[in-house]
């Protein structure tokens, strides 16, 4: 009876009483909470070394859940939003082509919620990060793929009219220090069509110590790679089995749409 109630507790609810969670002892709580990201692509990949799998066989004797409750168990259940026939369909797709998750998969991305200080004041940070291989060595690390921050932006100039004389030429540019001198309209001195590189701008100002990361406020993990399909993964924290790293966003998504969601979601160029 007791493992009945923990298949249920893991498997998505299907109906609006089913999300009146039962409450569980706290060791019990641990055991199946999703406390790390390597945790959910374990978990995700159906690896039979996860802790979830040993705490039920120590504890419930020779029975086994299937792969499809452990995926239903990597959703949100507090969200009463789901469509319910896509994580269907996600489930069985993931099942019947044996999906799993890479560490070194290349479009998979960490986006970093952060507080920086800049110049003394306190400013908030976006910081997209993935993982990439050396080709040679097969080393994996982290990498920063883009950051967004008001503050990085090239203000809008106080006074449109302001320019450099189109005449400067005959004068060998004489005038270009002053010009460049009027901080409050840079943007009139560059191409129209110039984008400023944020993360070339972050680099920078790292280099000469005018920037410093205070701290990571929140992680959202990403996942394009799965055919179709786009999902986001983020931390729960409550005292539940249903907690830790899980699903709280699923997608449909063709390789277009996917391209269009790294440029808005994701700052990617």
């Amino acid at each position: 009876m007791r493992l009945i109630l923990i298949v249920v507790n893991l498997c998505i609810a299907l109906c609006a009483t089913a999300q009146n969670e039962i409450q569980y002892f706290s060791d019990e709580n641990f055991a199946f909470e999703v406390k790390q990201i390597d945790e959910f692509i374990e978990r995700f990949n159906n690896s039979e070394n996860t802790l979830i799998r040993q705490y039920i066989k120590d504890n419930y004797g020779t029975e086994e859940l299937s792969r499809e409750d452990i995926l239903k168990s990597l959703f949100n259940q507090k969200n009463e939003s789901w469509n319910l026939r896509d994580v269907d369909n996600f489930i069985e797709q993931i099942i019947n082509r044996d999906y799993t998750l890479k560490f070194d998969d290349k479009d998979w991305y960490a986006k970093l919620d952060c507080s920086v200080d800049y110049l003394g004041e306190e400013f908030s940070m976006t910081m997209i990060m993935n993982i990439e291989k050396n080709p040679k060595s097969q080393a994996k690390k982290w990498v920063i793929t883009s950051v967004d921050a008001q503050f990085l932006d090239i203000p809008e100039s106080s006074d449109k009219s302001k320019s450099i004389n189109p005449a400067s030429h005959g004068t060998n540019f004489i005038a270009l220090d002053r010009a460049l001198e009027d901080t409050s309209n840079m943007k009139n001195y560059v191409s129209s069509g110039f984008k400023p590189d944020q993360l070339t701008l972050f680099m920078s100002l790292l280099s000469c110590r005018k920037i410093s990361i205070k701290q990571v406020d929140r992680i959202q993990y990403h996942f394009l790679q799965i055919d179709g399909w786009a999902f986001s993964v983020k931390n729960f924290e409550r005292n539940s089995k249903n907690s830790g790293w899980l699903i709280g966003k699923l997608e449909r998504m063709d390789n277009y749409q996917k391209n269009e969601y790294k440029k808005s979601v994701l700052n990617l160029k």
